[in-house]
């Protein structure tokens, strides 16, 4: 949506949403992680997580680019955000998933 945008001020609007989006979600991420870990692997779920940001970071060159010269930006956002909305879903599916996994097993032994 940013390569549509034809004013400065609208283009500084939408950067300034997507940092504020980062500067917020980044923090929980490392705390997520760390709580869900136990305390004798925590310290290797901290190095995980950063290593995987970091080595994402320096991948993505190697993915965009191409892809970019493919298809061009308009055509990789898209392509990106139909991923990440999949990948989204995937995630939502899982979670009710265990959800009502949780749910039903804890009734089973209440019948019990």
């Amino acid at each position: 949506m940013l390569l549509t945008l034809q004013r400065t001020w609208s283009v500084f609007l939408g950067t300034a949403a997507m940092g504020a989006g980062y500067a917020l979600a980044m923090p929980n991420f490392p705390a997520m992680a760390l709580q869900v870990a136990p305390s004798s692997r925590r310290g290797m779920a901290g190095g995980v997580l950063t290593s995987s940001v970091f080595l994402g970071q320096f991948l993505s060159v190697f993915v965009s680019i191409p892809l970019i010269a493919a298809v061009g930006f308009a055509g990789t956002f898209q392509i990106v955000a139909t991923a990440l909305m999949c990948m989204a879903l995937v995630g939502l599916l899982v979670f009710i998933w265990r959800s009502f996994r949780k749910a039903t097993t804890a009734f089973v032994r209440l019948e019990n």
